[in-house]
This record gives C-alpha cells, structure tokens and sequence, in this order.
C-alpha cells in the first residue's frame, strides 16, 4: 500500500495553541483518507440536524398537538433557533480553540449536541424548542472550527480534495435526513402514537458520541481521551 508523510505544524490561525503539539505521522493513504472523511463528518451531522425537520414538519402538529399558528411559530423557531445560535457561537469559537485546544472544543460539543437531541426526544413543545438551542451551539463549533480541522489534518498535496470531500459530506447529511424520514408514517396523523419520530431524532446522538469518542481519539492515536489535559 502506498505510503505518505503527513507532518502537520503550526501557523499564526487563532485556533491553534500548545494544546495541538505539531506532529508527524507514517500513514498509508487508505487511514489518509479515513482521517479526512472523519474530520468532514460534522458537516454531516449538521445538515443532518438542518434538513430532518422539513420531513417531519408535517408530523409535528399531530405529535404536539398543535394548532395551525402554533404550527407556524414553532415551526419557525425549530428550524431559525439553531442558525441564530450558532452565527452568536462562530464568533467566539477561534477564542475558545486557542484556550482549550480544538480536539477538546469539537469532543465537547459533540457531547453537547448528545445533551440537546436528547432533550428534543422529549414529548414537549418547550423541550423540543430547549433542545434545539442547544444544538445550535455545536452547530457554531462545528461550523467554525471544522473546516479549518479538515484542511489540518490534509498534508497540501490534498487540501483541495479535502475541502470538496467536506462538502460533499453535507449534501449527505442533507440525503440521510431524507432517507431516514421514510419509515414516518404515510398518514401524518399516526404520528401521534407512532414513535419513529423519535428514532429519526436521536439517531444524531449515536453519530454524535461515536464522533466524539472514536475517531477523534484515532486520529491522535490514543487509547483514551484525557480531559484533564
């Protein structure tokens, strides 16, 4: 199997600091492009998180028994919330990296975004709207802080295709929310006591810790992510 040297220094971004040791690793180009896919992946949670809710927002009325203008306020605040939040977040995200590290900042919300899609899974207007602010604080991680992680992780001979491969990453995010919507009922009104919405709503916490935990850990090659670090 062909071989590379990936050797990532620092520069002068606000992202990096002494958390993020410059390293330099023998790879095969097969774990290459297995780190590039796995940096990208946040964007598939994120067009996951943005695109599921036009599938279900003809269900939502019956599952919380709403009326038509409830349905049009809440409709509203579930799906503007996580954007507004998010655009407040980007703004402090290169601070945040440059003090705790972007390894810990994007394992951190990633935890953080488990806590709010838990919250949604909760029968409750408020809780859904809870649970929706509070991914959209991963959303301005996510947004901020992983691009710029993907084109790290590319030695320069793959920066271009890094960048399209992370693009391409949230059209499939965006296609998966798709898919997964297939199994709601073909009459919105079963909704009320079918509860696949809630499967469709948590599989981004699955995603989201096996994000956090497994593929971070590998890319640095530890056995265990240690927070006290």
């Amino acid at each position: 199997m062909d071989s590379l040297v990936l050797q990532q220094e620092y520069n002068n971004s606000s992202i990096n600091n002494d958390n993020d040791q410059k390293q330099l690793h023998q790879i095969s180009r097969f774990v290459f492009y297995f780190m590039i896919f796995h940096a990208s992946f946040t964007n598939v949670l994120m067009a996951y998180h943005i695109g599921l809710f036009n599938n279900l927002s003809d269900h939502l009325d019956y599952i919380y028994s709403w009326n038509l203008e409830q349905k049009i306020l809440y409709i509203s605040l579930i799906n503007s919330l996580p954007q507004f939040v998010a655009a407040i977040i980007a703004l402090f995200g290169g601070k945040w990296a440059q003090k705790h590290g972007r390894r810990k900042l994007l394992i951190i919300f990633n935890y953080i975004s488990v806590l709010g899609t838990g919250v949604t899974l909760i029968k409750h207007t408020y809780a859904l709207v809870a649970g929706r602010i509070i991914i959209g604080f991963s959303f301005g991680i996510w947004s901020t802080i992983g691009p710029l992680y993907t084109l790290e992780v590319a030695c320069k001979k793959y920066k271009g295709i890094s960048g399209v491969i992370y693009s391409i990453f949230f059209c499939l995010g965006i296609a998966f929310s798709y898919i997964a919507s297939y199994g709601l009922p073909s009459d919105p009104k079963q909704s009320q006591k079918n509860n696949f919405w809630r499967i469709i709503l948590g599989i981004p916490a699955v995603l989201d810790q096996n994000e956090a935990r497994k593929t971070l850990e590998k890319y640095y090659q530890q056995d265990i992510v240690d927070f006290s670090k």
